[in-house]
């Protein structure tokens, strides 16, 4: 073995033989000056290799190695740009499937022809919540709800806090209407909360959305029709009273059973405090009838052909009383 000033000696020279050059050595082979030398079986001779690369005697370069990492990051971000694509279109596809399932079951002849008495009881109730709606108590129980509502931070309880909402949301036989939508409330106040940390995802499910499918097992559809159902009750209780939702009398399968553009309505009239305009039914019966009218956003026509039966009628005394 080389003692450590032969191996001294032998780094000068090579130092000062190389100079800002690189040299590299790997079994018989030399790299230098972007050339390949072999060493001859005699050990003394040395020639220049032909049909060579670096990476043969063991080495890249580093120059190389970068770049070799750099076409593997761009050839990475295309993969990637194209699986966001491609999640994007499963998405928009799982949200259709979702929608229409959703419009096969409450798009029904019998739910149309229900819906003049849903509203009706809908907007008696409205109005009876902002007779009776305004007082201290209702916005004390209000307040001291928002209170009982923590926001976790830790991704782990907040799912746990979804999850006890959710399943709580549901009546049971000894439950009373009033609890499950104080669950409503609890529920309202953290989609709300979602929106302002997370904002509002046009083309991709809400960061609520996701959280309640994480938090539940629910399926898309499932979910997409509960989100709705606490984005409606939000904006109808964000015009009343504080409070109101205690006393609220809604039964609470018609936040699916009414149809979003008549919840949108009924929600313009309330602000504007005046009745729901009935005549839009009649609209809706013509528009059905002549294959005019699409009944859900973001999903293929679906057209119903009404009977000739009359909509349940209700008259103006009766909205008025």
């Amino acid at each position: 073995m080389a003692s450590i000033t032969d191996l001294k000696s032998v780094f000068t020279r090579v130092a000062n033989f190389t100079k800002d050059s690189v040299l590299l050595y790997n079994n018989n082979k030399i790299f230098f000056k972007d050339k390949i030398y072999v060493r001859g079986n005699e050990g003394s001779s040395w020639s220049e290799a032909e049909g060579e690369t670096i990476e043969n005697i063991g080495f890249i370069p580093y120059d190389k190695h970068v770049q070799e990492i750099n076409t593997l990051q761009d050839e990475m971000s295309v993969c990637v740009q194209e699986i966001n694509e491609l999640q994007n279109e499963i998405s928009d596809l799982q949200k259709k499937l979702a929608n229409k399932a959703l419009s096969n079951k409450i798009y029904s002849e019998k739910n149309f022809n229900n819906q003049k008495a849903y509203i009706h009881k809908v907007m008696k109730s409205i109005s009876i919540m902002k007779t009776i709606g305004g007082g201290n108590n209702l916005a004390q129980v209000d307040d001291k709800l928002k209170k009982s509502v923590v926001w976790a931070d830790d991704e782990e309880l907040r799912l746990e806090n979804l999850s006890d909402f959710y399943l709580k949301s549901f009546a049971t036989k000894t439950s009373s209407k009033s609890v499950i939508y104080s669950y409503y409330r609890r529920l309202s106040i953290f989609s709300v909360k979602y929106k302002d940390l997370y904002g509002v995802q046009e083309n991709n499910y809400s960061r609520f959305h996701q959280d309640l499918m994480k938090a539940t097992s629910k399926t898309i559809s499932e979910i997409t029709k509960f989100e709705k159902k606490i984005d409606t009750f939000t904006k109808v209780f964000e015009l009343l009273p504080v409070g109101c939702w205690s006393i609220c009398e809604i039964p609470l399968t018609y936040w699916n059973l009414i149809y979003n553009q008549y919840w949108e309505e009924i929600i313009n009239c309330i602000k504007e405090n005046r009745g729901f305009p009935y005549g839009i039914l009649d609209e809706m019966r013509t528009a059905i009838n002549f294959k005019k009218l699409s009944l859900h956003d973001n999903v293929e026509e679906e057209v119903i052909v009404v009977s000739d039966e009359e909509v349940i009628v209700v008259s103006d005394e009766e909205f008025e009383g």
